[in-house]
């Protein structure tokens, strides 16, 4: 074993006949994806000084980390699985809101259609000037900022399209990471099926906790809101109502699932968690957990005596720091709280906590539990059964949104499990998974619920005209801040 864990990327063995570990192509797209919106903040937003000293520091961050850069094909990927991911990423990227090509989920998406036309027709920084003052567009903008830059060499019109082949994108990468940590095709098409029909089982909620009959299963109301505090969303939930949460929460969450016994990734888990802050910053909280987990599990390479791991973590520190006060700015008005402090009747709260968490991934956690190790399944049932207990945002978001890589990693270990025993269905085979199938059934139906309202809904067309602070009647905590003076916020360009 290295004494080094970059010791690790360099060639090994007489004759370097052992290949070394390191990231291949797809890996460095995931990465790219993520940080090109910050990059793209960085060069638009900020003064020139501060702009320039962040890019020194992120290019001294990549030459700390570039030995563990590799960009071979992914082996277990062949051209066949790539393109049917691809084709699948299309369908279902048409279906949620980027495009406007089938119905988008009006409560979210007529805000959202809002920031990308902002952030097209206006200079950046973006400010709105009205008679009480001026009021910043405050917000986690990395979803937006490829489409609004193209946006803005073509035309507003053309912006939503761009969106859409930049969702598209995510959603074939997330499925390509998805595939790759299977062996064979089959294996790897199964295991993106099981990806996007993955879901708690909210139909049995909604049936325990209210007057909702079966019939509901025919429907196409949205199920998730069973638990009244807190929701964990299905992976179809979360493409079609907050593509700018789920793509850096999947993207990052798999990359750590699919390398969580390697050291590969140790000297880029500072660029992983600055990048998905600009993204979602409460992605960037869940992804927290996974980290420390991820470097626990590589304690025995000793990681920490390697000043290139400590460089390459550091780099991103002051970029953090910038994104950290510009996502910050005036947001103390945001409601937050231990759950069981801000409604009336704290026991109300228990009572669904504990319904909530069985059947939201507690029910899985227990099909699951013959995994060997089960170390990665013990971590993820901690941070699901931690994040419900703190509520950040209007609608509890924190445990909506940071939960979502955690998620993604307990529905790939969900399909490598239904895929092993899955070999020969014979008894006892059945027995250990069937448990596992019947929730994935059940769960199921709520993605299925998501696909039929786009389908069955008709579309509308996004606003070209109103903006973001008229669009929220200048009430949206979450995406604007007031702003005594233009020129007194720190770091961004001053007009």
């Amino acid at each position: 074993m290295p004494h080094h864990p970059m010791d690790a990327y360099a060639p090994q063995g007489p004759g370097h006949a052992i290949q070394p570990s390191k990231l291949d192509r797809l890996d460095v797209a995931c990465l790219l994806y993520v940080l090109v919106p910050s990059l793209i903040f960085i060069v638009g937003w900020l003064e020139l000084r501060y702009a320039m000293i962040l890019l020194v520091t992120m290019l001294a961050g990549l030459f700390f980390a570039r030995e563990s850069l590799g960009f071979a094909a992914p082996s277990a990927l062949s051209k066949r699985v790539v393109l049917c991911c691809g084709l699948i990423a299309i369908c279902w990227s048409l279906l949620g809101g980027a495009g406007h090509f089938f119905y988008a989920n009006a409560f979210d998406w007529r805000i959202r259609d809002a920031v990308l036309r902002d952030l097209v027709v206006a200079d950046w920084p973006v400010f709105y000037r009205g008679d009480s003052g001026a009021t910043l567009l405050r917000a986690p903008l990395g979803y937006f900022l490829v489409a609004a830059g193209l946006g803005k060499l073509t035309s507003l019109r053309l912006a939503d399209f761009w969106l859409f082949v930049w969702t598209w994108l995510g959603v074939w990468l997330t499925l390509m990471q998805v595939a790759a940590c299977m062996k064979k095709p089959v294996a790897a098409l199964i295991a993106v099926l099981v990806f996007m029909l993955f879901s708690g089982l909210d139909i049995a909620g909604l049936l325990l906790t209210s007057s909702a009959k079966l019939g509901d299963l025919f429907s196409v109301q949205h199920l998730e809101w069973w638990g009244q505090y807190f929701q964990y969303s299905s992976n179809a939930t979360l493409l079609f109502w907050v593509p700018n949460h789920a793509l850096p929460g999947w993207l990052l969450g798999l990359l750590l699932y699919r390398h969580f016994d390697k050291p590969v990734l140790l000297p880029w888990l500072g660029l992983m968690f600055f990048s998905s802050a600009l993204w979602s910053p409460l992605v960037s909280i869940g992804l927290v957990g996974l980290q420390l987990a991820y470097m626990a599990r590589q304690v025995s390479e000793r990681w920490w005596r390697d000043g290139r791991i400590w460089f390459a973590w550091l780099a991103w520190v002051p970029g953090f720091l910038v994104l950290g006060t510009y996502l910050t700015y005036r947001s103390s008005s945001i409601a937050s709280g231990w759950g069981w402090r801000m409604i009336p009747d704290p026991l109300r709260f228990w009572e669904n906590y504990l319904l909530f968490v069985v059947l939201e991934f507690g029910l899985f956690a227990i099909a699951l539990y013959r995994l060997r190790p089960r170390r990665l399944l013990l971590v993820l049932v901690a941070i699901l059964l931690m994040l419900p207990l703190y509520s950040f945002g209007p609608n509890s978001d924190l445990a909506m949104r940071g939960s979502i890589p955690a998620l993604a990693m307990l529905a790939m270990l969900s399909s490598a499990e239904l895929i092993r025993f899955g070999r020969g269905w014979r008894w006892p085979r059945i027995s250990w998974i069937a448990p596992l199938l019947l929730f994935l059934l059940i769960g199921a139906v709520t993605p299925l619920h998501e696909m039929a309202r786009s389908l069955l809904t008709p579309r509308w067309r996004p606003d070209l005209v109103t903006n973001v602070f008229d669009a929220s009647h200048g009430d949206a905590s979450n995406y604007l801040a007031p702003v005594t003076d233009v020129k007194q916020v720190p770091f961004l360009k001053k007009r």
